[in-house]
This record gives C-alpha cells, structure tokens and sequence, in this order.
C-alpha cells in the first residue's frame, strides 16, 4: 500500500484520532486537564511533518498521522517542552494580530481545547 493509500485522520474539531486509546490498568483514568500554565510537549516518538502527496502538514505518530490544518501546525510547531499553553496562545494572538483581549481569551482557549484533545489521545503530554 502507497502512502497515498493509507488512512489518516483528520485535525477536526470534534474528530477522533483512532488507534491512540490507552490500554492497561489506567487505561479508564482521564486525561490530564490542560490548562494555561500546562507545559505541552509532543509524545516522544511524534513529530510534525509535512506529507509531500497531500501538500498538508501533518503530525507523524507510530500508529498513524493526522493530518493538520494550518492553526493545528502553527500550535504544534510551539509545542516544545518550554513554553506554557498561554504563551503559545500569546505568541498566535501577536502573529494572528487579535485585535482585543476577547480575541486573545478566544485564543487561548481554542489552543486549550486543540492540546487537550492530543493529550486525551496521548500524543501530547504535560512536561
């Protein structure tokens, strides 16, 4: 099978990411919560990539890949074990020109929710 053939997931608010549920003992304990000041870093073995066929960004794991939009790249690219959930919001809201602090707020919880996401499905971790 060519890699064009092979099934990604989607980054899509609201998708599952299938083949990342926990198994063992604590496979039923929840997720850690994501917060402002959570330190994300990226499972060990996952990295962002760019996938050549499909001209998209995508996050690259052992078991599969998922493919990125545009915002889902720009929060992974600073996901790197230093900064905290609200500085990378910060950094999008200066690069994204938010014009107001609602904007920012809106942000910083959109980043939230994305990174909570990856963490329930364990590709990201807290520091």
């Amino acid at each position: 099978m060519s890699p064009a053939d092979r099934p990604v997931a989607r980054a899509v608010p609201g998708a599952a990411m299938p083949g990342t549920a926990a198994a063992g003992p604590d496979a039923a304990a929840p997720a850690p919560a994501v917060g402002p000041d959570t330190v994300p870093r990226l499972w060990r073995v996952a990295r962002v990539g760019f996938d050549e066929v499909r001209q998209r960004p995508v996050l690259l794991y052992p078991e599969g890949a998922v493919l990125l939009n545009e915002t889902g790249a720009a929060i992974l690219r600073l996901v790197d074990g230093r900064r905290t959930v609200r500085e990378i919001a910060e950094r999008l809201a200066g690069e994204y020109h938010a014009p107001d602090d609602a904007a920012r707020a809106e942000i910083l919880r959109d980043v939230t929710a994305y990174l909570a996401g990856l963490v329930a499905r364990e590709l990201v971790h807290d520091r």
